[in-house]
């Protein structure tokens, strides 16, 4: 099941000022939604969690859902700061 914030983006209506998150399309409905995400080490990994998910701009996520079509551009909610909080590096 997917949450209500999920919004999925066509490469054509991407809009240059926007942010979006890089996912992979899930192979079932009982399959989580993956992200492109940066872990508290700094290795790109992929994440159900979108606290941490790389945010991308039009352009290049255009770039690459034009190379790879299992990849999808989610539309980055406007509360996402306030909904989601990063873990911090502790010293």
């Amino acid at each position: 099941m997917e949450a209500s914030w999920v919004r999925v983006v066509s490469s054509n209506n991407l809009k240059g000022d926007e942010q979006y998150f890089l996912s992979k399309e899930p192979v079932t409905d009982m399959a989580p939604r993956l992200f492109y995400a940066r872990d508290i080490k700094g290795k790109t990994i992929m994440s159900e969690k979108p606290g941490i998910a790389i945010r991308f701009s039009a352009k290049e996520i255009g770039d690459i859902l034009c190379k790879h079509s299992e990849h999808q551009a989610i539309e980055v909610p406007h509360d996402a700061d306030t909904r989601w909080t990063r873990r911090k590096k502790k010293f």
